[in-house]
């Protein structure tokens, strides 16, 4: 799956990462590819080198939003 961020922050400072094909997607001008990974965990990681504070989209990548993931897949 092809992972893409959102290169405007949320409201709370955190860009938000999402999965091509995302009902929310942002417009394209406003992103960058983070790349085709396996799973969105790899491509969080991934994204972390681009923006320091990144979360998953809270309708494609929930599993990687910071108020239900661990600490851990982020190092």
């Amino acid at each position: 799956m092809r992972y893409f961020i959102d290169t405007h922050p949320c409201c709370d400072g955190n860009h938000e990462l999402h999965q091509n094909g995302c009902v929310v997607f942002p417009k394209r001008e406003t992103v960058v590819l983070v790349g085709e990974f396996r799973s969105s965990y790899d491509a969080l990681r991934a994204a972390h080198w681009l923006y320091p504070l990144v979360e998953g989209c809270r309708i494609c990548c929930p599993e990687c939003r910071v108020e239900s993931s661990p600490i851990s897949i982020l190092l």
